[in-house]
């Protein structure tokens, strides 16, 4: 077996010192920038959003809505079976979950308050004492999510309830619609 022999070595370079970098290159220093004189102007102050100029105010066609007219996304809880009549009255028709709401409570406005107190307990008389009685069957609740009522409609439907001393949106929602919507 033969060894390879190895290239003759140059003992004396290590161990020598490195030969030091090349000196770093110096920048000169920056000349410090001539001030410059700027005018004074004064722009006019806007404080409201509306004066302010919009890029695409000039393309617009139709009015902004006010504010007070957005639209909202409110949860109501109704029995399921007066939800699947308005599912169904909403494949048939093409109407929304609000303009039905909206539709049933004007279609009932005059009988609201005796359509509501219909669903709620009776204070009945015993020999004794009072008791209330339950409303005839508890069914399920379906929590229902409409869009499209304006803070307007519910301010309106919050008026109702107070004049008609209902529970809730729901319970006024729910005896409107009931009628509104009876086979």
């Amino acid at each position: 077996m033969t060894t390879p022999s190895l290239p003759p070595a140059n003992l004396a370079s290590a161990f020598t010192a490195p030969a030091p970098p090349p000196p770093a290159l110096r920048l000169p220093p920056r000349a410090k920038p001539e001030p410059v004189a700027v005018e004074e102007t004064t722009l006019p102050v806007t404080t409201s959003r509306e004066q302010k100029p919009k890029k695409n105010d000039a393309v617009r066609t139709t009015p902004r809505k006010p504010a007070a007219a957005a639209a909202t996304k409110t949860m109501f809880s109704l029995p399921t079976s007066t939800h699947a009549r308005m599912r169904q009255c909403r494949h048939s028709t093409g109407s929304t979950f609000a303009e039905q709401i909206l539709t049933a409570l004007e279609a009932n406005a005059e009988h609201l308050e005796q359509l509501v107190h219909a669903h709620l307990p009776q204070i009945e008389q015993g020999p004794l004492f009072e008791r209330l009685t339950k409303p005839r069957v508890t069914e399920p609740k379906s929590h229902i999510t409409v869009y499209g009522l304006t803070t307007s409609h519910l301010d309106v439907i919050d008026r109702l309830v107070q004049d008609t001393q209902s529970p809730s949106r729901s319970a006024l929602i729910t005896a409107a619609l009931e009628k509104w919507l009876a086979p």
